[in-house]
């Protein structure tokens, strides 16, 4: 029997949401998931720039890897958390060590998601922490 499968109606349509990861098929991924819902995508390619990018900007979430070069994830978060970032950070990585995961959501984290990415992960942890629009099916 085939299986029925409804379509996602996540609408994000004028969020903004900063995408950092050093791996650019990565970051287009998680780019053409959430442009597909109306949303805005900035990115960064390390933690240091991710940093700057979210003091600076007014995004509704974080997506951040935890590895990566310059500076890892888990110490940007703590740097964010540090200086009072209050929107979510959501870390999007391929390391799923339990210790791992118990690490992020310690350093400041709001959700942990699991690579290789799905859309319904990512959308499904956004719709958590961010507001967004009923859309016509």
């Amino acid at each position: 029997m085939a299986e029925i499968r409804q379509k996602d109606t996540s609408n994000f349509n004028g969020s903004r949401f900063l995408v950092v990861d050093d791996i650019q098929d990565n970051r287009t991924l998680e780019s053409l998931f959430l442009q597909k819902t109306g949303a805005q995508v900035e990115f960064a390619i390390n933690g240091l720039e991710a940093i700057d990018k979210a003091l600076r900007g007014d995004f509704d979430a974080v997506l951040m890897d935890l590895h990566m070069p310059v500076l890892d994830g888990i110490t940007a978060a703590a740097h964010l958390r540090h200086k009072g970032y209050k929107k979510p950070i959501i870390a999007v990585t391929a390391d799923c060590q339990q210790v791992v995961r118990k690490l992020a959501f310690e350093t400041g984290f709001d959700d942990f998601i699991s690579k290789p990415l799905s859309s319904f992960q990512l959308l499904s942890s956004l719709r958590k922490f961010c507001r967004q629009k009923t859309k016509e099916i």
